[in-house]
C-alpha cells in the first residue's frame, strides 16, 4: 500500500513477531497489528534482534544497512542494522552475536535484563538513520522495551530531532516486569545513573522495576483491554503496580486486541462451514472424537480445555472438579503443557474412557481442531489481558464459558436477551465455574433455539483488528499533535 509522505511514522519496538520469532500472543499482537495499520494512513515499521532463531531463510535475506557501535556497559559495543521486507511489513533487526545468537529459546538466560537493555539502548541510538527513515511515534511493547522512553530521554532529552518523538508503551502482561534485586546493576549493565533509582523512576520494592520505567516515562501507557485497564488498578491484578497505574492514570488506557481475519477462520478449512451453514461442524466433532479416542456422538456435548497448565488458566479448578463434572453427560478434552504437577494430575484421571482425554503437550493443529469441532469451550482464567482462545473459539461456533476478568470480560457475556455469546463466572472459584458449565449443559440439551443463537452470536461478532487499529491510528495522532 503506497501511503502519502505526511503519513504518520510509527515503529514498533519489539522483543518477538510471529512467523520470526515467537513464544506468544504478543508476536501475533505485533504481526497482525503492523499488517493493518497502514489501511489507517499509518506507516507502521518494526524493529526486533537478530536472534539465531529466526528461520534461517529469512536471516539470509535481511541486507545489512549499517554497522555502528553503541556506549552501553561502560564500553563501546558492536551494533548491526538490518532490513528486510516481510510480509508486506517492513522490518528492522539490531544484530549483536554476544546478546541475540543464543541457543535455546529466545526468553530464559540469565542476562535477560542487560540483553534487552542493550536492545532499548540501540534502538534509540539507531533512530534518526533507519535507511533515511524515521518515526514520530514509538510503540514500545513490554518489559523488553520498557526502557527507551528513559534511554530516549536520558541520553537525548534535549535533542530537538529525539523531542518530537513520542511514546506509546503497551504492556501486554503485567505479571513479567524486568524486576532485579540489585540496583549496582544500573551503570554496569543498564548504563543508567543512580538517580534514577533513587528518584523512583526505576524502583520498585527497593528493587530495579524496567516496566514501571516504561510506566513512568512513556507519553501514554496502554494495556490490551479495556477491562484489563481497570483491573490493573487493583494489586490483585497488577502484581504490585497498581500504586503506580493508578498515579498515572491520566495518560493509561485499554484497547482490545484483534484477531487475525485468517485465525480459526471456518471458511477457510477443507469442510468449511459458517453460522448460516453449520453442518460440516458435525465433520469435526466426529473427527476430534475419533481422533482422540472419544465415543463418537453427534448429541454428547464437548467442552475443550486448551491452555497453558498453570495457575493462572485456573488449572486448579478444573481439576477440582473434573470427576463431578466427568458424571454429567459430557465429554472433556484437555490439551497443553506446563507445570509438572498439573501435566501428572491429568495424565493420572482415569475410568472414564471414551469421555475424557488429556493432550500433554503442543499440538496447533490438535489445538484447531478442537476450537472447530468442540461444542464448548473452557477459560476459567485467574486473569487474561485479552485472550485470543475465546475468540478463535467463538468463530468457530464453539461456545465459550469463562471467568469475568480481562478481555475475556471484554468479548463474552451471557445470553439473557438474545445477544449472548457464552456463559460467565465471576468469582475465581470451582463452584462458580462448574455452575457456569452445568448452566451451558442446560441450554445445549434443552433449548436447541437459543444454543443455536448463543454460537451465531459469536461467529458474526467482529473481532476484526479494523476497530482497534483506528483507536491506534487516533492515538498516535493524537499524541504527534500535543
Amino acid at each position: 500500500m503506497t501511503l502519502p509522505e505526511n503519513a504518520t511514522k510509527v515503529l514498533f519496538v519489539a522483543s518477538e513477531m510471529a512467523t520470526l520469532a515467537k513464544t506468544g500472543g504478543l508476536a501475533d499482537v505485533v504481526r497482525d497489528l503492523s499488517e493493518v495499520l497502514p489501511e489507517q494512513g499509518i506507516d507502521c515499521r518494526v524493529i526486533l534482534p537478530f536472534y539465531n532463531q529466526i528461520p534461517q531463510e529469512i536471516r539470509e535475506k535481511a541486507i545489512p544497512i549499517r554497522q555502528t557501535y553503541v556506549h552501553f556497559a561502560g564500553e563501546d559495543v558492536y551494533c548491526g542494522l538490518r532490513k528486510l521486507e516481510h510480509d508486506g511489513v517492513i522490518c528492522y533487526f539490531v544484530d549483536n552475536e554476544f546478546y541475540f545468537f543464543r541457543e535455546g529459546n529466545i526468553y530464559g538466560h540469565n542476562d535477560d535484563m542487560k540483553r534487552f537493555a542493550f536492545f532499548s539502548r540501540a534502538v534509540v541510538s539507531l533512530l534518526q538513520d533507519l535507511d533515511g527513515w524515521s518515526p514520530d511515534v514509538i510503540n514500545c511493547h513490554d518489559w523488553q522495551t520498557s526502557l527507551i522512553p528513559l534511554y530516549k530521554h536520558w541520553f537525548c532529552g534535549k535533542l530537538p530531532e529525539y523531542s518530537r518523538v513520542k511514546t506509546l508503551f503497551t504492556i501486554h502482561n503485567i505479571a513479567f516486569q524486568g524486576e532485579w534485586g540489585d540496583p549496582g546493576i544500573l551503570f554496569s549493565d543498564l548504563s543508567l545513573p543512580q538517580d534514577v533509582f533513587d528518584n523512583g523512576i526505576i524502583k520498585m520494592r527497593d528493587c530495579i522495576n524496567m516496566l514501571k520505567a516504561g510506566i513512568v516515562m512513556a507519553d501514554k501507557v496502554n494495556t490490551v483491554s479495556e477491562n484489563y485497564a481497570n483491573e490493573l488498578g487493583n494489586d490483585y491484578f497488577a502484581k504490585g503496580l497498581a500504586s503506580v497505574i493508578n498515579e498515572y492514570r491520566y495518560k493509561f488506557f485499554g484497547i482490545l486486541n484483534g484477531l487475525g481475519i485468517d485465525i480459526c477462520n471456518p471458511t477457510k478449512l477443507p469442510k468449511p462451514f459458517s453460522h448460516s451453514d453449520l453442518a460440516n461442524k458435525a465433520y469435526y466433532k466426529k473427527t476430534l472424537q475419533e481422533q482422540l479416542g472419544l465415543t463418537v456422538d453427534s448429541r454428547r456435548a464437548v467442552l475443550g480445555f486448551v491452555a497453558r497448565l498453570e495457575d493462572q488458566k485456573g488449572c486448579n479448578l478444573v481439576l477440582d472438579r473434573i470427576h463431578e463434572l466427568l458424571k454429567a453427560d459430557i465429554q472433556v478434552v484437555v490439551l497443553g503443557t506446563g507445570k509438572p504437577h498439573y501435566e501428572e494430575q491429568f495424565r493420572n484421571i482415569q475410568g472414564y474412557g471414551g469421555q475424557f482425554v488429556a493432550h500433554i503437550g503442543f499440538d496447533a493443529k490438535l489445538a484447531d481442531l478442537i476450537y472447530a469441532g468442540a461444542d464448548m469451550f473452557l477459560m476459567p482464567s485467574n486473569d487474561e489481558p485479552c485472550g485470543l482462545a475465546q475468540m478463535m473459539s467463538m468463530k468457530c461456533g464453539t461456545v465459550p464459558i469463562v471467568r469475568k476478568t480481562g478481555g475475556l470480560a471484554d468479548t463474552v457475556w451471557e445470553e439473557s436477551d438474545g445477544t449472548g455469546r457464552g456463559f460467565t463466572f465471576g468469582n475465581f472459584d470451582s463452584e462458580d465455574m462448574i455452575n457456569a458449565i452445568y448452566r451451558a449443559l442446560e441450554v445445549f440439551y434443552d433449548q436447541k433455539e437459543q444454543w443455536a443463537k448463543i454460537m451465531t452470536n459469536g461467529m458474526t461478532a467482529d473481532f476484526s483488528w479494523d476497530t482497534s487499529a483506528k483507536t491506534y491510528a487516533t492515538v498516535y495522532n493524537e499524541l504527534i499533535a500535543d
